[in-house]
C-alpha cells in the first residue's frame, strides 16, 4: 500500500497537490507494481521472518521543453512535492500460512505428511435399512397401527427414511404369509374374468372355428376316411392343378404365337429383341443410366396370321387413314341423310316443348 510520508520541508500550498488525487496516484502505483511484482521475490521472503518491508521512492520523468517558464515552474514544483511525499514498496514480505494439505507427524515435527485427497471427501453412506429397522437400544422395532393396517389391506407396510425427508422404506410381504385384502380382492376379479373369457370366448371357438374345433375334428376326420379309402381302392379326382396358369398359358398361345413377322423383316425383329437384351442387361448395373442419343433399331410392325392375313400393328399409319377417309365420309352422309335427320328434329321440338330458348338448343 501507498502511504504518505511527513517531511521537514512541506510544500507551498499553491502548488499542493489534492488529496484524492494523490490517493487516486498511490492506488495506481500500488497495482502496477503488485502485477509485476516477481513470484520469487514473494517465495524468497518465507524464509526471512519478520523481515521489514522496505520503501522507494518513487521518480517521474517530466519533459517541459516547449512550456511557458511559468506552467514549467508550476509542473516542476507538483513533481518535487510528489517525489517527496510518494514512495512504494521495494520489497513486500507476505508471511504465507501452511498448506492444508500437509501436516506434520508429531514424532518428527520437520517431517511433513501429505494427506491424501481422497480422506478430505468421504461420501456418506444411505444404506440405512438396518438403522430404521433397529430402536434407539439396538432392538427390532415393532409395527404401529398404520403399518398393521397396510399389511392387512395391501399386504406391505412403510418406514420413513431418516436422511430423506418424506421418503419412505417400503417392505411386501410374501404371498404365502400375507397377500391383502385389496390385492387378494384384484386377483379375484381377474381370475373371474379370464374365466368369463374362456366360456363366453374360448368355449364358442372350440365349437366352430378355423383352427382346433369340433368341426374341423369332424371334417379332418372325414378327409382322412376318404385318403384311406384311396390308398386301398383308389378315388377319381377331379380337381384341376394350376388352373389360371393353364388359362393364360392358352391365350398366350393363341392371341401372340399364331402372328408371324411379315417376310422380309425377320432381320429387323431379331435386332430389336437383341436391342432389348442389352439394355435390360445394362439396366441391372449400378452405375448404368439411360443415354437420349442411343439409336432405337426400328420396331417390326406388319405380321401374318396363318391364313396369310396380313395385320398392322402401329399405332397410327397414314397410308391406312388416306385409304378409310373416303368410307368413312360416304358412311357419314349416308347416315346423316336418313334417320339422324328425324331424330334431331325430334330432339328439338321436344325442347322447344319443355320452353327451351332457340340459343340454348343450339348450344
Amino acid at each position: 500500500m501507498y502511504a504518505a510520508v511527513p517531511t521537514s520541508d512541506p510544500a507551498p500550498a499553491s502548488v499542493a497537490p489534492p488529496r484524492d488525487i494523490v490517493q487516486e496516484v498511490r492506488r495506481s502505483k500500488f497495482l502496477q507494481r503488485l502485477e509485476t511484482f516477481p513470484a520469487t521475490r514473494v517465495i524468497a521472503m518465507e524464509s526471512e521472518g519478520d523481515a521489514e518491508p522496505e520503501r522507494e521512492p518513487l521518480k517521474f520523468d517530466v519533459c517541459t521543453d516547449g512550456m511557458p517558464e511559468d506552467i514549467a515552474q508550476c509542473v516542476l514544483g507538483i513533481k518535487g512535492v510528489a517525489e517527496k511525499m510518494l514512495y512504494h514498496w521495494k520489497t513486500f514480505p507476505i508471511q504465507l500460512p501452511p498448506p492444508i494439505a500437509v501436516v506434520t507427524e508429531e514424532s518428527t515435527p520437520t517431517r511433513k505428511k501429505t494427506i491424501n485427497m481422497r480422506d478430505l471427501f468421504i461420501a456418506p453412506s444411505f444404506d440405512e435399512l438396518e438403522q430404521v429397522a433397529l430402536n434407539t437400544n439396538g432392538e427390532l422395532r415393532h409395527l404401529n397401527e398404520k403399518q398393521l393396517s397396510s399389511v392387512q389391506q395391501m399386504g406391505e407396510f412403510e418406514v420413513e427414511s431418516t436422511n430423506f425427508p418424506s421418503q419412505v422404506h417400503r417392505w411386501r410381504l410374501s404371498q404365502l404369509l400375507q397377500k391383502g385384502v385389496i390385492r387378494t380382492q384384484a386377483a379375484l376379479l381377474c381370475d373371474l374374468a379370464l374365466a368369463l373369457r374362456l366360456v363366453i370366448i374360448t368355449a364358442r371357438n372350440r365349437l366352430h372355428s378355423h383352427f382346433f374345433s369340433l368341426c374341423q375334428s369332424l371334417t379332418a376326420l372325414v378327409t382322412g376316411c376318404l385318403k384311406l379309402l384311396d390308398v386301398v381302392i383308389g378315388v377319381p379326382s377331379n380337381k384341376a392343378v394350376n388352373l389360371e396358369l393353364q388359362l393364360w398359358e392358352e391365350r398366350c398361345k393363341h392371341l401372340v404365337a399364331e402372328l408371324k413377322v411379315r417376310r422380309g423383316h425377320e432381320t429387323a425383329l431379331e435386332t430389336y429383341c437383341v436391342y432389348v437384351k442389352q439394355k435390360c442387361r445394362q439396366h441391372s448395373m449400378e452405375k448404368y443410366r439411360l443415354d437420349d442419343n442411343d439409336h432405337l433399331p426400328p420396331v417390326p410392325y406388319l405380321f401374318q396370321s396363318p391364313k396369310g392375313i396380313e395385320l398392322d400393328l402401329r399405332l397410327f399409319n397414314k397410308d391406312v387413314m388416306t385409304e378409310a377417309l373416303p368410307l368413312l365420309s360416304a358412311i357419314l352422309e349416308q347416315e346423316s341423310k336418313g334417320w339422324f335427320v328425324q331424330f334431331r328434329e325430334k330432339c328439338i321440338s321436344e325442347r322447344k316443348g319443355h320452353g327451351i330458348s332457340d340459343e340454348e338448343i343450339e348450344k
